[in-house]
């Protein structure tokens, strides 16, 4: 079984962009799996953890409903520090965004719109 990439956010138009973007250009080396908020990601690394599957990444949005991206982060770090974790967000301030850069396994943040290219360069040299 391939490696899991995880997309989060709750913009569905977002999240199957991103989510077809990489199944495109990395469809040989990872699967791709999606939640449409933090609680749905929690429960879906749970599964995959238990299921043996290696996940290497999680890539989510900052601003959700339920439970803001960093926090989704802290979360995962807690449990499974060895997940790394891009953030993508179309609202942040200064200096949140230096605060979640300094998150401990947080390898990137980009922000709305972003360039798709620097995502791919960001996963080809981390996780190849």
């Amino acid at each position: 079984m391939k490696p899991v990439i995880l997309c989060v956010d709750d913009e569905e138009i977002i999240l199957m962009s991103i989510s077809e973007e990489l199944k495109y250009h990395f469809d040989d080396k990872f699967e791709i799996e999606t939640a449409m908020s933090a609680k749905e990601a929690l429960i879906l690394i749970e599964e995959l953890k238990k299921e043996g599957t290696e996940l290497p990444l999680v890539i989510t949005d900052f601003l959700m409903p339920d439970i803001r991206g960093d926090e989704l982060i802290s979360k995962i770090r807690d449990n499974y520090p060895e997940i790394k974790s891009v953030m993508i967000t179309g609202y942040i301030d200064k200096e949140t965004k230096e605060n979640i850069s300094k998150k401990e396994g947080v390898i990137a943040i980009f922000t709305k719109p972003w360039d798709f290219k620097d995502l791919f360069k960001l996963i080809q040299t981390n996780f190849n």
